[in-house]
């Protein structure tokens, strides 16, 4: 996770004028994330030229969507259930 946050201190955008993606882009925000704040997800909004949608994941912090059980069965079930939509079931 060390290396995860370095993005803070060391990243530099390169990528101005790219072409943007044409699938849809579905931004989650974790509600008890310390350091990703909503205005930065809601940017990949400018990366697609397909729909975009946003929504904040209640509770749960960076990661433990993955690692606490509550947590982990509703994120996954978000997860299945976005899948479902695109799979047409």
């Amino acid at each position: 996770m060390r290396s995860d946050f370095r993005i803070f201190d060391e990243y530099q955008f390169r990528h101005a004028g790219a072409q943007k993606f044409d699938f849809p882009l579905h931004a989650w925000l974790s509600e008890g994330e310390n350091h990703i704040k909503e205005d930065m997800v809601q940017m990949w909004k400018d990366w697609t030229t397909n729909t975009f949608d946003f929504s904040i994941l209640p509770v749960m912090g960076h990661l433990t969507c993955l690692y606490k059980p509550d947590y982990k069965k509703m994120y996954l079930q978000k997860v299945t259930d976005l899948c479902k939509v695109y799979a047409n079931c």
